[in-house]
């Protein structure tokens, strides 16, 4: 069941401190650089590059960011997977991106069950709530693939002396 919500544009001033707040939470690191990519959702969502002048987002992003413009890309992803995964009043605090990153790999749509079936693996792990780990997400990202482990190569076998039968342990061809 989803439920649409009305969105107003945002007027210049209120794009041009949103954009501002993005430059300086994305100096920093943790849950300052998470508040960021509610402000990159935010200002893709509401059109605030519009009304700063830019015809389209990327534009807007290349301006203002220069050479973080890849890096604004994945806080607009990360900020649409948590979105997409955040199920009533679960999560209320922000979900790191590296948690995120791998269920960008499944359809959308399947991506929610993914995320629950991770955080049901992690609670039944530590005997309660808890936010799964980048790999156990990962891990529930495989298996939905179907993407196995690939063996490990068992290593070759040391060779004989043709003479002796000698094993040459260590030994490496020239």
């Amino acid at each position: 069941m989803t439920t649409e919500v009305e969105l107003t544009l945002m007027g210049f001033d209120e794009a041009r401190t949103t954009t501002d707040r993005i430059k300086l939470h994305l100096e920093t690191i943790g849950t300052e650089l998470e508040r960021a990519r509610d402000l990159v959702l935010d200002v893709h969502a509401r059109k605030g590059y519009r009304a700063l002048g830019f015809r389209s987002f990327r534009k807007y992003a290349e301006a203002e960011f220069g050479k973080s413009v890849r890096r604004i890309y994945q806080l607009l992803e990360a900020g649409r997977l948590q979105l997409e995964v955040r199920t009533n009043g679960s999560h209320s605090e922000p979900i790191p991106e590296r948690k995120l990153r791998p269920l960008a790999a499944l359809p959308e749509g399947t991506r929610k069950d993914a995320w629950e079936e991770a955080c049901e693996e992690a609670a039944t792990e530590h005997n309660g709530k808890r936010l799964p780990t980048g790999a156990q997400v990962q891990a529930v990202v495989d298996r939905k693939l179907g993407r196995t482990e690939a063996p490990t190569p068992e290593p070759p076998p040391c060779p004989r002396c043709p003479q002796c039968g000698y094993r040459l342990e260590g030994w490496r061809e020239p």
